[in-house]
């Protein structure tokens, strides 16, 4: 017996996904986090050390902000969940 294409996907609510990316995304950052430190390694060229600080330090202040873009985005919306489960 076939079934639809329809019923084979399971269905979501809005939040629970959004939370669910949210989540995949913190997972994810660390391992960004890595590869955009590593970059400088890479670098073959005459770079100064003040500008391969500078750029370690911007990354690191985008990694910091992200997290806590993040954390919040997940905090609101666990926040929300509570308060509905309350209710």
């Amino acid at each position: 017996m076939m079934t639809s294409k329809a019923s084979e996907y399971v269905y979501l609510e809005r939040r629970r996904y959004r939370t669910r990316r949210v989540i995949e995304a913190l997972k994810v950052l660390p391992v960004l986090g890595l590869i955009l430190i590593g970059v400088p390694l890479l670098w073959t060229e005459g770079v100064k050390t003040s500008e391969a600080m500078i750029y370690f330090f911007s990354v690191w202040m985008v990694l910091v902000l992200a997290a806590i873009w993040l954390a919040r985005r997940l905090g609101a919306s666990a926040i929300e969940k509570t308060l509905e489960t309350d209710n």
